[in-house]
């Protein structure tokens, strides 16, 4: 297991996220509101790095982006539904701009949820997740 996140005692975490995703100010953006809610995030930069990190890591939440190098998030999700003891876990997808298309598609596949990117930047996205960890 890796270390507590900065600011997080070992073992103190409560709910750990996977975090995939390859926009690195994003990726400190959801660090810095989550971790000092007690949320250990795991971060992935492309999809299939996120595939092998849910498989290693058995995350009680992902969060992906639907526009991912090297697989894209709905074949991400995908591959992870497909096993059994990932099928469970809760995906929520992050996008600039959902059409419906993609919406369908993805829940579809197993999404539960969708958060635009924008509100992700200003903070306002955050809550929603910690609701999804913390029902």
């Amino acid at each position: 297991m890796a270390p507590a996140p900065e600011g997080i005692a070992d073992g103190e975490a409560e709910m750990n996220v996977l975090l995939i995703d390859g926009d690195d100010d994003l990726v400190r953006r959801l660090r810095h509101l989550l971790e000092p809610q007690g949320v250990r995030v795991i971060v992935a930069a492309d999809g299939l790095t996120g595939v092998e990190a849910a498989h290693a890591e058995r995350p009680d939440l992902i969060l992906i982006d639907s526009d991912l190098a090297r697989l894209s998030g709905l074949e991400a999700v995908r591959i992870i539904k497909a096993v059994r003891s990932l099928a469970e876990i809760p995906v929520v997808m992050m996008t600039a701009a959902a059409d419906p298309e993609t919406i369908k598609e993805a829940v579809d596949v197993g999404v539960v949820d969708f958060l635009l990117k924008p509100s992700l930047r200003d903070g306002s996205g955050a809550e929603r997740i910690l609701k999804r960890l913390r029902p």
